[in-house]
């Protein structure tokens, strides 16, 4: 009889232990989230970016419980800073954020701010993100937004082996921009972009003014095997249409993302408040719970038979959830196919603190005979 395979992993604050048969790759999960804010800077939305700048606080407590801004001076306050943690273990979040524009045409992709990538546990994040919208404002923008061009554009200069199509002359990616934006896609981290906007996407790669299908972009994200999920602070077609209408295949561009990736969209203006600029603060807390809620997924690198999954969280089996997404699932797990991940929903969603063993047959593997 075959050994089972046992690889422990210490992956953050969960220790993620996955059991395979034969010719297993070792897996990762961490509490990792790289966050792109893409902002509009053209001139319709001054008053929209600096709603965000003010209301950032919100977004970073809601990820990380303040813990930046905790001091360690002595041992007393290395000790008081452990208990914090400790009790908040189920909202760490270990994040890195930048801030571009969907000025793809000037800046494709690029950061600013005089600290491009923002970390955890720098004492001024709020005050960071601040001076780089406030930079994208003074700079202005085209009125042709890219956001989805962007976010490639970012991503391209973030990877130290861009993919080809990062130099394609469709852009004006070249070597010199290899890891500009170094630290913003970390390795099996959550990618999260958040567009914020007042108008849809006309990035570049479509086949007409008429194409609302963003198939391209889909493809070209794919190729940096990132978890994504997107948040858009944007319009709503036929409503609050300020001076030119938006038509709805631009808005639809993001809609696609949002999604696909079971993320948010929040309008950016009020519809009965007289198309008041929207609550940022409440936009941005759900923001970051959906940072918090991409935590609840495992992903599998090898392609498991889904009928011989079992998972268990501290040593006690954990029941598969029903439900097909549509209408939500009950409290449990679930097998998404397109993601290749275990998704954990409801009251079984694990702390951070807890063990996830997780044992499958994958669909390669071999002996095709369950050794449980």
């Amino acid at each position: 009889m075959r050994s089972l395979l046992l690889v422990p992993l210490l992956l953050g604050c969960n220790q993620y232990d996955l059991f395979r048969v034969t010719g297993f790759q070792q897996e990762a999960f961490t509490n990792d989230a790289d966050v792109l804010f893409v902002v509009d800077n053209s001139g319709s939305m001054v008053e929209e970016n600096e709603a965000l700048g003010d209301n950032f606080e919100v977004f970073i407590s809601e990820l990380a419980a303040e813990q930046g801004t905790a001091t360690s001076d002595g041992l007393v306050d290395a000790v008081d800073n452990y208990i914090e943690f400790a009790s908040r273990r189920t909202t760490f979040i270990d994040f890195h954020i930048g801030v571009t524009s969907t000025d793809a045409g000037a800046t494709y992709g690029g950061l600013f701010g005089s600290n491009p990538v923002i970390e955890f546990g720098e004492p001024d994040v709020v005050e960071a993100f601040q001076e780089a919208t406030d930079e994208a404002n003074q700079i202005g923008g085209s009125g042709n937004e890219e956001g989805l061009e962007a976010v490639f554009m970012a991503m391209c200069r973030a990877a130290p082996e861009p993919p080809e199509p990062c130099f394609e002359e469709v852009n004006q990616f070249t070597e010199e921009d290899i890891l500009s934006n170094d630290g913003l896609l970390r390795r099996n981290s959550a990618f999260v972009p958040v567009i914020v906007s007042d108008e849809g996407d006309v990035s570049r790669r479509k086949d007409g003014d008429g194409d609302d299908f963003p198939d391209e972009y889909d493809r070209l994200y794919r190729l940096f095997g990132q978890r994504m999920a997107w948040a858009v602070i944007g319009p709503q077609a036929g409503i609050c249409n300020f001076e030119t209408p938006v038509p709805d295949w631009t808005a639809d561009r993001y809609r696609y993302f949002v999604d696909e990736t079971d993320g948010i969209w929040v309008n950016i203006a009020e519809e009965d408040q007289d198309c008041a600029v929207t609550d940022f603060a409440a936009a941005l807390q759900e923001i970051g719970e959906l940072v918090n809620r991409l935590l609840e997924s495992f992903p599998l690198q090898a392609v498991p038979d889904p009928e011989t999954i079992l998972v268990f969280v501290d040593g006690k089996e954990v029941d598969r959830a029903a439900g097909d997404g549509q209408g939500g699932f009950t409290d449990g797990w679930s097998y998404d196919a397109d993601d290749n991940a275990v998704r954990f929903h409801g009251t079984a969603v694990p702390d951070y603190n807890a063990k996830v063993r997780i044992y499958y047959l994958p669909i390669s593997g071999m002996p095709r005979d369950l050794p449980f």
